[in-house]
């Protein structure tokens, strides 16, 4: 049984400059984890609970055991998650492959290997789930013990990550002719409103004006590219966010939920009610009265 590193989310060891690839086990945030995109690719295998992704666009399900692999900029961020969901994170940069990039990269079909298929079921996906789990258990193993030769063998195991994506996965649907997502300048635009979204939605009177003129572009442009790179409208992800803030708020703190809903950037009561059902399927109190924390500490759950 290894244990759940209770480090935050977004706390990581730096990339080693001559082995570029990192593991570690972590909590999963009860909140969202925004929008974004990175130059390394990601695997995310559930321990425990569930959680939702926005992959490219797409949103994916994943539940206990359900494994994810994001290709490189390819934008990405997960929903509100279970209470107590925790996961198994795995990042690694393309150079750690001989050849780098052309090594992700189907030159018959145009797909890079790791955007065939986000998700792997561990209830629906048989022997390649099965695979693809055994794989990224070794590389854990090996990158917790170091023992001489880890590096060499993580990379054999990647590379073998990487064939099983190539060979035996057909691509989940064509890729989008003339979509920017690997943009570099349109990820980091992106990367400024959804910022800017997340600083400003405690703001009850914060609207799309104000989103585009920050991010110095026409209501009209605004509009459609966050359209375009996220799949949703400005007030629907504002909303998101706001409700997941208030997730935290409702299982962290004791604090009324009229407060929270004042705290969260709501102009009402009613408002917040209405929105927060919309999004959990849940009234608020409902919501907390359910969300009772595994009474176990954290470093006792087990990979399941």
């Amino acid at each position: 049984m290894i244990p759940v590193d209770q480090k935050a989310w977004q706390e990581k060891e730096p990339f080693a400059y001559s082995f570029p690839y990192r593991s570690w086990d972590s909590v999963m945030p009860l909140f969202t984890f925004p929008l974004h995109w990175h130059d390394y690719i990601e695997i995310l295998y559930v321990l425990k609970g569930n959680t939702y992704a926005s992959i490219d666009g797409q949103t994916y399900e994943a539940a206990e055991g359900d494994i994810l692999t994001i290709n490189k900029q390819l934008l990405h961020g997960f929903f509100p998650s279970s209470p107590g969901t925790s996961a198994r994170i795995f990042q690694f940069e393309p150079k750690l492959f001989d050849d780098g990039d052309s090594e992700l990269q189907d030159g018959v079909l145009g797909v890079p290997v790791f955007a065939r298929k986000p998700l792997l079921s561990a209830k629906k996906d048989g022997v390649i789930y099965e695979k693809a789990a055994a794989l990224i258990a070794d590389m854990f193993g090996e990158y917790q013990r170091r023992e001489a030769g880890y590096r060499l063998c993580i990379k054999a195991k990647l590379y073998e990550y990487s064939l099983l994506f190539l060979r035996e996965i057909k691509p989940e649907q064509p890729v989008k002719p003339g979509r920017n997502t690997n943009s570099r300048y349109v990820n980091e635009r992106l990367e400024r409103i959804l910022s800017f979204i997340f600083k400003n939605c405690d703001k009850p009177e914060v609207t799309l004006d104000d989103a585009a003129n920050d991010a110095a572009l026409s209501k009209f442009h605004f509009t459609r590219f966050f359209k375009e790179q996220t799949g949703q409208s400005f007030h629907s992800y504002l909303s998101m966010v706001r409700v997941s803030h208030a997730v935290e708020n409702l299982i962290k703190t004791d604090a009324s939920i009229t407060d929270i809903a004042y705290q969260c950037g709501f102009s009402s009561l009613k408002t917040f009610n209405r929105v927060f059902k919309t999004y959990t399927g849940k009234n608020p109190s409902q919501y907390r009265s359910a969300a009772v924390p595994d009474p176990r500490p954290a470093q006792m759950l087990s990979d399941g």
